[in-house]
């Protein structure tokens, strides 16, 4: 709908973007949308181009504000002219605007995601109803809602093993104690329908962040964001700042004796074997993707390749492919773990580049492998609607 000099009324408007990730917390899209301003006597069809800057400023969870601005380019087709319009109105001309919006997204799955978005912007133009009779350009508003398809942080539940050898959950110190009869399966003080509901949590994983606090110590004891390592951003884990006494949601001066848990300056990434023509992952291999999983979660800027390889049986395209489905298997696991998508980059090289001899047993073992390497490189995180 927009604002002119004459009577508006509501038409409909249509856009598609492409979302590029700068960070957790922000991302860059490019647009272009078109719509059909009418009212009183007047027609106008306006396409626009945008750039727009996304803040998110909760970027986990389900449901995630969402808010933007930016400028954009704006084309305006007068093809019917108001009886009050002003002489020497161009029919066709091109003018500049400023997008300004807010709304929020909702997590469908970890690859699709509803928006629903408000929008208000701001022309250099006072003409677009033909018509230029008062100070002032014309202004557009419109509510809109669409599908986004992309990447997104989702909680996924995930089977840990039981935190006691008895199978019944431990009692972490310091969180409220759960009611009998309650269900806490990884015994962290919240229930498990609260941390699926409210906090968006594992409801196995008794510290869903890994800074060092239970997921009910951040809720009920430190107030701080248990989907959060650093819920300050002061650079210091929420864990390391409560052990010397300071506050979790203060931001300080990063001190010695307070930095984040050490993070080992190498870690080993070993090689994942899997059984022959096969793709499943063993409980060795699962164990050793745990290990991985809590490097990255505690290195969070840190991106990997994983490589899958076959050994020389078979046909070279069904090898390919096989070694295309052990890197898969890898990533979804490391994504059900909590490990963003985007941040592993899946490479199959088939029965290439063995490292021992197919001609044996115990080599064509050795090679039927995925390995895990560091990326030094950034990566970018795209969505297209």
């Amino acid at each position: 709908m927009g604002r002119t000099d004459l009577t508006d009324s509501v038409s409909g408007f249509g856009e598609v973007f492409l979302r590029g990730r700068t960070t957790a917390y922000a991302d860059i899209e490019a647009s272009a949308g078109y719509s059909r301003l009418t009212g009183d006597g007047f027609a106008t069809g306006i396409g626009q181009l945008g750039l727009r800057l996304v803040l998110k400023p909760a970027a986990t969870g389900l449901w995630q504000p969402l808010v933007y601005g930016g400028i954009g380019l704006m084309r305006q087709d007068i093809d019917e002219f108001s009886p009050r319009s002003t002489f020497g109105a161009e029919s066709i001309a091109w003018s500049a605007s400023l997008p300004l919006g807010v709304g929020f997204r909702r997590i469908l799955s970890p690859r699709l995601a509803l928006e629903i978005l408000g929008n208000y912007t701001y022309t250099l133009k006072d003409d677009l109803d033909s018509a230029a009779l008062n100070k002032g350009n014309d202004m557009l508003f419109s509510l809109g809602v669409g599908l986004v398809l992309g990447r997104f942080r989702a909680p996924v539940p995930r089977a840990f093993p039981s935190p006691s050898p008895t199978g019944e959950p431990v009692q972490p110190s310091g969180t409220t104690p759960v009611k009998a009869g309650v269900v806490d399966r990884d015994g962290d003080g919240l229930t498990d329908e609260a941390e699926t509901r409210q906090w968006f949590t594992n409801p196995l994983m008794a510290d869903s962040d890994l800074d060092g606090l239970t997921d009910g110590e951040e809720v009920h004891t430190h107030g701080s964001n248990p989907n959060r390592a650093d819920s300050d951003g002061d650079g210091t884990f929420d864990g390391a700042e409560v052990a010397v006494g300071r506050e979790p949601l203060v931001a300080d001066e990063a001190e010695p004796e307070s930095s984040p848990p050490a993070v080992p300056a190498t870690f080993e990434f070993a090689s994942i074997s899997f059984a022959s023509g096969g793709a499943e992952l063993t409980a060795e291999a699962q164990a050793l993707l745990d290990r991985v999983a809590q490097h990255l979660r505690q290195t969070p800027t840190l991106e990997i390749e994983i490589r899958g390889f076959t050994d020389s049986l078979g046909d070279r395209r069904d090898n390919l492919r096989l070694s295309g489905r052990r890197c898969g298997v890898v990533r979804d696991y490391l994504v059900r773990f909590g490990i963003e998508d985007w941040r592993l980059t899946l490479e199959a090289f088939g029965e290439d580049e063995p490292v021992a001899s197919n001609s044996t047993r115990e080599g064509r073992r050795m090679n039927r492998r995925a390995e895990l390497a560091p990326l030094s490189h950034p990566h970018s995180d795209d969505a297209i609607r």
